[in-house]
């Protein structure tokens, strides 16, 4: 969105040293906004409650927003590996009874029984679920009055998972504390350190530097060398990635 419907290309991603992402909109058109068209931006970009399946069922409008329905038609092609077979959200019931939410009432006592023969088994009752939610949507489809068109339950629980959640205070407000790139988070320790989105399957969180680490290796730099050019062997990669970006962006 940011590059297709906003030119904006000189993007920074830095992982926020504990569960978050950051990402640094590093053009001049960015970084003159005002608070108002700051917000503007957020909240074509957001929508309330997706991304975050805890805060109850997200409803969408019909008609679909065209960004949301691009966003529905890349995420769709993850949600079931991702979602359902790599983290195996299905086998727990907290997300059991939210996937429930997105089935009408009148078929989920079937789905509830069929599921409790599987104990557990994440694949199969995604299979169980997908089976009866089409089963609903050819039943609305063919009713009196056709309500199948209207039916934006799959795409509401595609993007409810899968859908970033954004941090509207940070996004929008001049004056909001931030966390500068390699600056170490308070309560985990991590280094702030950025990464590669295009590459950003191989970021392994248990890889990433922090201070403990830094410090034992700066120690050991130190006794190696006296001046202050030394670089920390576990910062070298990101900051070699910090620096290409610079480039990028000075190249601007």
């Amino acid at each position: 969105m940011l590059r297709d419907d906003f030119g904006l290309d000189n993007c920074l991603w830095v992982f926020s040293g504990r569960r978050g992402v950051h990402c640094w909109i590093c053009d001049p058109e960015a970084r003159n906004m005002t608070n108002e068209m700051r917000s503007a931006v957020t909240q074509y970009c957001n929508i309330p409650g997706v991304g975050n399946e805890m805060s109850g069922k997200v409803t969408l409008q019909y008609p679909l927003h065209p960004n949301l329905r691009k966003a529905f038609e890349y995420l769709k092609d993850f949600f079931e590996q991702i979602v359902i077979k790599e983290q195996d959200l299905l086998s727990q019931p907290r997300h059991q009874q939210n996937f429930l939410k997105y089935l009408s009432i009148d078929i989920r006592d079937g789905v509830m029984k069929k599921w409790a023969t599987l104990k557990n088994e994440g694949e199969k009752m995604w299979a169980v679920w997908k089976q009866a939610h089409e089963e609903w949507k050819f039943s609305a489809a063919n009713a009196k009055y056709k309500t199948a068109e209207k039916d934006l339950s799959y795409e509401e629980l595609v993007l409810c998972y899968l859908y970033p959640r954004l941090d509207a205070n940070v996004s929008t407000g001049i004056n909001h504390l931030l966390k500068s790139p390699f600056c170490v988070h308070p309560k985990t320790g991590n280094i702030c350190v950025p990464f590669d989105p295009a590459n950003v399957q191989n970021f392994k969180l248990a890889e990433v530097p922090n201070l403990t680490m830094v410090i034992n290796e700066l120690g050991q730099v130190k006794e190696r060398q006296s001046d202050d050019t030394a670089v920390v062997p576990c910062l070298e990669p990101y900051l070699a990635l910090f620096k290409n970006h610079i480039k990028k962006c000075d190249a601007n």
